[in-house]
């Protein structure tokens, strides 16, 4: 399926139908042409198959502070596509949107240079389910 939508992308066709099938077939809702046309610049066919193949992150209720440290433990801590996974675990159970962007992003109340961010898996759980963090509609 990715072989054919990077075909008919390199010749200018439309995508759109089978665009619409691999997301319902992968649970991936940000997929779209300029995802395929990128692809190269931040993965191979190979890893996104591999990605797409996983099981997609949902919410467990009761999560404890302590798996929350592990998760995001693991998403730091992983240089492959499970990296991806583990951030989208954490951002499903926290109430803090893309929360796991902290491992690579300081938050706004950050003051020092980002060149010397550094953060813990613990910041990143206390910042992410601080009271403050929570969106009230």
């Amino acid at each position: 399926m990715v072989d054919s939508i990077m075909r008919d992308i390199a010749r200018e066709a439309d995508v759109g139908a089978k665009l619409q099938d691999i997301r319902r077939e992968t649970g991936i809702e940000g997929l779209d042409r300029s995802y395929f046309e990128s692809l190269y610049s931040h993965s191979s066919i190979e890893e996104f198959v591999s990605y797409a193949a996983q099981t997609r992150a949902k919410r467990i209720p009761g999560l404890t502070r302590i798996e929350l440290v592990d998760i995001i433990r693991r998403a730091m801590d992983v240089t492959s596509w499970d990296a991806q996974y583990y951030m989208d675990l954490f951002d499903a159970n926290v109430p803090m949107p893309s929360a796991s962007s902290l491992i690579f992003h300081p938050p706004d109340s950050y003051e020092g240079k980002i060149s010397d961010y550094e953060i813990t898996a613990e910041e990143i759980v206390d910042l992410a389910t601080s009271r403050s963090s929570v969106i009230y509609l």
